[in-house]
């Protein structure tokens, strides 16, 4: 599982790298909309919805290493998830429009853009993964089982970390 995150965390640095450069030389070009307007505001709540997650991902870890059924704790972070999906959502759906409208006099801006929708929609592909993750664990693992749940919980908060890597970045390059 560390393996596969460390790769993860490359892709994502990646993809921010890449992002960065583009949005630096566009702005050096002038090719950068002086309007742009920043992230939704739904974003933060978006990003309180994952940190929450993180905390009953911990919780279930706990009982579980305890021997407990952490599950309870598995399901309210399925919930937390579920809800973190329709946040990034809306918020997809809220900024596309203030964006098209900014960047329409610069053409150029289009390819930072593509770096957002990629960084973004790579942790949109990855959360879709954890929460397939976190059924997983709820139908196929034992309660109790600290070796079955443990991966899962990983990947989880490297998911909540990759996001308030993302979430900066958009803050910082706008």
């Amino acid at each position: 599982m560390w393996l596969f995150v460390a790769g993860l965390a490359i892709l994502f640095i990646s993809a921010a790298i890449a992002h960065i450069a583009i949005r630096w030389k566009l702005g050096d070009q002038g090719s950068w909309p002086p309007d742009m307007p920043g992230p939704p505001l739904i974003l933060g709540l978006s990003t309180i919805v994952l940190l929450t997650s993180s905390v009953t991902m911990w919780k279930a870890t706990r009982r579980t290493d305890c021997g407990s059924d952490g599950r309870a704790w598995v399901g309210a972070t399925l919930f937390l998830g579920l809800a973190y999906a329709v946040t990034q959502t809306l918020a997809w759906l809220d900024w596309r429009p203030e964006v098209a409208e900014a960047i329409a006099p610069f053409p150029e801006a289009r390819l930072a853009l593509t770096g957002f929708y990629v960084l973004t929609g790579l942790h949109a592909l990855h959360a879709l993964g954890g929460l397939l993750s976190l059924v997983w664990v709820l139908v196929v693992v034992r309660p109790g089982d600290r070796h079955g749940l443990w991966p899962h919980a990983t990947y989880w908060h490297f998911l909540d970390i990759a996001w308030i890597f993302v979430w900066l970045l958009l803050l910082l390059a706008r």
